[in-house]
């Protein structure tokens, strides 16, 4: 993305877009690599768990990564893999505080307080980073009452992922669906999902028996699976996102000239691509469905 965004000037957009392409392509295949990093040490550990003889002890699967270091590695490989999990984890926290202070300071403060000096706007940001962390150091109670980390994680996302998927899905293939329309739909989504997330805390994630006519009128709300549960908001996203677009602003065709994939923009991307773009995507799809018939 970053790379068709910061296309110099002269240069083809067929070529741009094949670049693009093909480095999606390659992520990819490394996002297949978390199988190996995340999954099968998982179920290593599981199963030396669940051996008497192995000494090896898991008292809750959060821990399963830290057990492994302990038990599995050699003294001197401990050291080693330790500092470079805590220095991914630390370079990952530094790129994320900053992602929040810029977008706080560009998005936010720069446009309403104008004409401030660099100073003030730096001041601003170092703020944000502070409130950023003190928030994220209060939210960890509420992480540990949602369950496992992987199903913290899992249903976080499925709670941010629809909206996102909607606006993307029919920005790119309707010219009638209106900016207004994905403002709302991003917005519709985030609320249905923050509404999700409380109910996830007070339910202990739908596991509690609830008692009284709100919780039993609600059930089908806050009980549903969260992979059901994400189709669904997807659907009512997409629903709300064509009935706002029947009232607001329709976009000009130069607006969409080259955001939705028809007309000529349809006719460049066709160019940009070869074979050997879809043979190299067919085996991402294949690598994925050994995954799944594999661990079934």
């Amino acid at each position: 993305v970053q790379r068709v965004l910061g296309q110099r000037k002269g240069e083809s957009s067929d070529v741009v877009m094949k670049r693009a392409r093909r480095g999606t392509i390659a992520a990819g295949y490394f996002k297949l690599l978390p199988v190996f990093m995340f999954l099968i040490p998982g179920m290593v550990a599981a199963a030396l768990a669940a051996r008497p003889d192995s000494g090896f002890t898991l008292d809750n699967p959060d821990t399963a990564f830290g057990a492994m270091v302990k038990f599995v590695l050699p003294a001197g490989v401990k050291g080693i893999v330790t500092i470079g999990f805590i220095s991914a984890l630390v370079a990952s926290l530094a790129a994320f505080f900053n992602s929040c202070a810029t977008l706080f300071t560009e998005d936010f403060y720069k446009p309403n307080f104008k004409g401030k000096t660099e100073e003030r706007y730096v001041l601003v940001g170092r703020i944000a980073t502070i409130v950023v962390v003190i928030l994220g150091i209060i939210w960890i109670p509420v992480m540990m009452s949602l369950g496992s980390l992987y199903s913290y994680l899992q249903g976080i996302q499925s709670l941010l992922a629809p909206a996102m998927v909607a606006v993307f899905v029919l920005g790119i293939f309707s010219k009638k669906i209106t900016p207004k329309a994905g403002e709302a739909g991003l917005i519709f989504g985030f609320l249905v999902g923050m509404v999700r997330l409380l109910t996830n805390i007070f339910t202990d994630t739908g596991a509690k028996v609830m008692s009284g006519g709100f919780w039993e009128s609600t059930a089908w709300f806050w009980q549903t699976n969260w992979l059901i549960f994400e189709i669904w908001l997807l659907v009512a996203i997409m629903i709300f996102m064509v009935l706002v677009s029947f009232v607001t602003k329709k976009p000009t065709a130069k607006q969409v000239e080259f955001i939705s994939f028809s007309g000529d923009y349809k006719k460049l991307v066709r160019q940009s691509w070869d074979k050997w773009d879809v043979i190299a995507s067919l085996g991402v799809v294949i690598f994925c469905a050994l995954f799944y018939w594999y661990f079934w």
